[in-house]
C-alpha cells in the first residue's frame, strides 16, 4: 500500500482504473494486489434503499 501511495504522490497515477459508479471497481491490497468489483456490493445495495434517521447526539 505504501508503494501505491508513493507512486501516486510522485506521478499522480493511482495504478488502477479511475473509480466510476457504473462498474464500481476497487483495488484490494492483499498478498497480490488486484482490481476487482466492490466486494460488499450486496450490502451497499441493501443500505441504498434504507434511510437512516439522524442520531440524537446533540444535547446529551
Amino acid at each position: 500500500m505504501r508503494a501505491a501511495w508513493t507512486a501516486f504522490a510522485a506521478h499522480s497515477d493511482p495504478g488502477r482504473p479511475a473509480y466510476d459508479t457504473e462498474h464500481r471497481l476497487v483495488q484490494l491490497f492483499d498478498t497480490r494486489p488486484t482490481v476487482t468489483a466492490y466486494p460488499e456490493e450486496t450490502s451497499r445495495l441493501i443500505r441504498q434503499s434504507h434511510s437512516f434517521p439522524a442520531l440524537p447526539l446533540i444535547g446529551r
